[in-house]
C-alpha cells in the first residue's frame, strides 16, 4: 500500500512539474525538508513516514529533470 502511494505522489509531482521553470528549485527544497525531518528527534517509524512523501516528492522532480535532459539526473 505505501508503495502505492510513494508511486501516486511521485506521478503527481512529475505532471504538476513538467514543462516548468522552477524544478531543480524545488527539488532543492524538497531535499532540504527530507534532511530536515530525518534529523528530528522522534520515533523512527514516525519520522520514516514523514520522510518517504518528501522522498517520493524529490523522485518525481528528478525524473522531470531526467526527462527533460534526455539523461539521467543526480539524486
Amino acid at each position: 500500500m505505501a508503495h502505492m502511494l510513494f508511486q501516486r505522489i511521485a506521478t503527481a509531482v512529475r505532471e504538476g512539474y513538467t514543462g516548468r521553470d522552477d524544478v531543480e528549485a524545488q527539488l532543492e527544497e524538497a531535499r532540504a525538508c527530507r534532511r530536515w525531518a530525518e534529523g528530528l528527534s522522534i520515533d523512527a517509524t514516525v519520522r520514516a513516514a514523514l520522510v518517504e512523501p518528501i522522498s517520493a516528492v524529490e523522485d518525481g522532480l528528478r525524473e522531470v529533470l531526467r526527462r527533460r535532459s534526455g539523461g539521467s539526473a543526480s539524486g
